[in-house]
């Protein structure tokens, strides 16, 4: 309620919309990380009782998927990092 005097709720709407630039980059980087935990914690379960091989692994679909989301989101940040550079929007 105390919002809505401070603020319009086009404005309010607005800013739900886009997050500030360091939001956002902290949002990839968060989900790049968290994939990283992520497929590290499942590797090293299957690692240790199930006497796999790291290279065994590798090819694996929770690799493979873990790979793309971490890429694509570290991706993702890069060219909006360029894009905001290139627009006159900062870093």
């Amino acid at each position: 309620m105390a919002a809505s005097f401070l603020f319009s709720s086009s404005q309010i709407q607005s800013a739900s919309d886009h997050p500030s630039p360091t939001v956002a980059h902290l949002l990839f980087v968060l989900l790049a990380l968290t994939q990283i935990c992520s497929v590290t914690a499942i590797t090293a379960i299957l690692t240790g009782p199930m006497d796999l091989q790291l290279g065994e692994l590798a090819g694996a679909e929770f690799w493979a998927a873990g790979s793309i989301i971490i890429l694509g989101a570290l991706a993702t940040e890069t060219c909006q990092k360029q894009l905001r550079r290139g627009l006159g929007g900062g870093a």
